[in-house]
C-alpha cells in the first residue's frame, strides 16, 4: 500500500477506543471558506469538498461555472474530492482531475435524495443500480491511476432506499472494495425525517467484515458532539464518525480544547465576521451572497437580542452590510465589558 493510500487506515488504526472524525460534504456549505474556519478553530481528521458533478468538472464550460467547488488550500489535508456521476467514463476523467489537483482522496456520492440528482441516475438512485455503482467506483480508481497516483476511492451512501435493502445494497457496494464507506443511517425514503438508525451499524460492520475487511466504516447521522460520536463508535463498532448539520454555526465542533463549544457569544459572532471575510475573499463575484445567509441563523441564536440581530442580518444585501452590523454590535459589547 502506497503512502497515498494510508490516511484512512492511519486514522482507523490510531486508537481502537476512539474514532476519527470527518466533516461531511454538503453542497453550498463545505466550500473552502467554511473549511478554513475549521482549520482555525477545530480541525477534523478528514474534510470533504462540496458535492461536485463529475460531468461538470471535466467539461470546459462546466469547469468555468463550477470549478470553485474544488478550490482548496494546502492546510486542509487530508481533503477528499466529493463527486457524483452515473457515467463510469465521466467519473474516471473527473477522478483523474481530482488526483492531478492534489486531493488526498476521491469520494463518490451514492446517497443524495434530491430528485434532480436521482433523475440523472446519481446519488441515492445508484442504490437501485448496484452493478453500475461498482463500475463507477472502479472507474474512479482507474482515473486516479491515470494520474499516476494511488489516492483512495471511497463512497458515501445510505442504508438503502428501504430499510430491508441493507443486506443487499451494502454487500453490493462493498464488493467494489472502497477504501472507506460512509453510511448515513437512514433510508432514501426517510430523508432526514426520522432518527438515524444507529442500531443497524453493527450489521453494517459485520457485512464489512464478511465482504471487504479492509474497508473503513464511517457512521453518519444525529451526532451531537465529539463525545456523542465517541460513544456511538464504541457502542456500535464503526471506525469513524461523520458530522454534517451538527457543525453549523460552530467551527469549534471538533475542538478538544473547547470541548466543541464556542467560548462565548462574542467569539461566535467574531467567527461569523471571519466567515464573511473568507467568503468575500474567495467568492466575491463567484457565488451569490444569499447563500451565506443560511449560516446566520446558526451563528446568531441562543442569546439575548439574537432574534433582532438575525433579522437585521437577513435583511442585508451585501457582505459589507452584514459585516458592518456585526462590527458595530461587537464594538458596543466591547465598550460595555
Amino acid at each position: 500500500m502506497s503512502t497515498d493510500e494510508q490516511f484512512w487506515k492511519r486514522y482507523a488504526a490510531r486508537d481502537s477506543t476512539e474514532p476519527f472524525f470527518a466533516l461531511a460534504p454538503m453542497y453550498d456549505v463545505t466550500d473552502v471558506a467554511f473549511r478554513q474556519l475549521f482549520v482555525r478553530y477545530g480541525k477534523p481528521d478528514v474534510m470533504y469538498t462540496e458535492f461536485t458533478s463529475a460531468e461538470g468538472i471535466i467539461h470546459a464550460v462546466g469547469r468555468e461555472k463550477i470549478g470553485h467547488l474544488l478550490w482548496r488550500e494546502e492546510n486542509e489535508t487530508p481533503l477528499v474530492a466529493h463527486l457524483f456521476s452515473a457515467d463510469p467514463a465521466a467519473m474516471r476523467a473527473a477522478a483523474r482531475v481530482a488526483a492531478e489537483k492534489g486531493f488526498d482522496g476521491v469520494d463518490i456520492n451514492m446517497g443524495c435524495p434530491v430528485k434532480n440528482i436521482q433523475k440523472q441516475g446519481c446519488g441515492a438512485a445508484m442504490i437501485r443500480t448496484p452493478e453500475r455503482a461498482c463500475a463507477v467506483v472502479n472507474a474512479a480508481k482507474a482515473g486516479v491511476a491515470d494520474a499516476g497516483r494511488s489516492i483512495p476511492v471511497s463512497v458515501k451512501t445510505r442504508i438503502g432506499y428501504l430499510r430491508e435493502e441493507i443486506d443487499t445494497w451494502i454487500p453490493a457496494i462493498l464488493s467494489s472494495q472502497p477504501a472507506a464507506l460512509a453510511v448515513h443511517l437512514r433510508t432514501k425514503k426517510e430523508m432526514s425525517e426520522v432518527p438515524a438508525h444507529w442500531e443497524l451499524m453493527p450489521r453494517i460492520v459485520a457485512l464489512r467484515d464478511a465482504h471487504a475487511p479492509e474497508t473503513v466504516i464511517i457512521g453518519n447521522g444525529d451526532v451531537k458532539s465529539v463525545d456523542d460520536g465517541i460513544e456511538k463508535a464504541r457502542n456500535y463498532g464503526c471506525d469513524g464518525i461523520m458530522v454534517g448539520r451538527g457543525v453549523f454555526g460552530n467551527p469549534w465542533f471538533f475542538s478538544r480544547e473547547t470541548k466543541g463549544r464556542p467560548p462565548s457569544v462574542f467569539a461566535r459572532l467574531t467567527a461569523l465576521r471571519e466567515h464573511l471575510a473568507l467568503y468575500q475573499m474567495y467568492f466575491d463575484g463567484v457565488k451569490n451572497y444569499e447563500i451565506m445567509k443560511r449560516h446566520f441563523s446558526a451563528y446568531v441564536r441562543g442569546f439575548a437580542g439574537a432574534s433582532s440581530l438575525r433579522a437585521r442580518l437577513m435583511n442585508t444585501h451585501t457582505l459589507t452590510d452584514a459585516d458592518e452590523i456585526l462590527a458595530t454590535v461587537l464594538r458596543e459589547w466591547t465598550s460595555l465589558s
